[in-house]
């Protein structure tokens, strides 16, 4: 138990600040949610869900519009802020492959983002810097939900 601590301990002190702790946990939690979905093809396919049915139909002009199966028209739905961005990756990279794996980058980023910040809500809560950067590295390593992660 001592050498585990000293090790994290030495790594603490690698990483003594919360810009390298945060680029540190944020580079592997993006790693490790990349290499899940390209080694288990998530990026060639998604089912059609509400937000990316919003985006299509923005990208075809109907507005924020239609987010089920069948038309539907307008819609109060979900936020506004996803979908648009959705419809902004696919109107620069395509509906393909290309758009695909553009939105599970950014999907996949911000579910990075939010273990490399878990050091900082540790920090607000009063715990050590220690215990923050363990829980940032576990949930880097060990995705709760790698393919809700990746998928959005």
């Amino acid at each position: 138990m001592t050498r585990a601590r000293t090790l994290l301990t030495s790594v603490l002190e690698l990483v003594n600040s919360n810009i390298k702790r945060f680029f540190l946990l944020f580079n592997i939690g993006l790693t490790v949610r990349l290499g899940y979905n390209i080694a288990n093809g998530l990026y060639l396919f998604t089912f059609p869900n509400e937000p990316q049915n919003i985006a299509h139909a923005i990208l075809r002009g109907e507005g924020f519009a239609n987010p089920f199966i069948l038309p539907t028209g307008p819609s109060a739905h979900l936020a506004p802020g996803f979908p648009f961005l959705l419809a902004g990756i696919y109107k620069l990279f395509g509906t393909g492959v290309e758009g695909l794996f553009a939105a599970d980058v950014l999907n996949s980023a911000i579910s990075a983002t939010v273990g490399a910040l878990l050091p900082v809500a540790a920090g607000l809560c009063g715990t050590g810097p220690l215990v923050g950067f363990l829980a940032g590295l576990l949930y880097a390593l060990v995705p709760p939900q790698p393919y809700t992660e990746s998928k959005g």
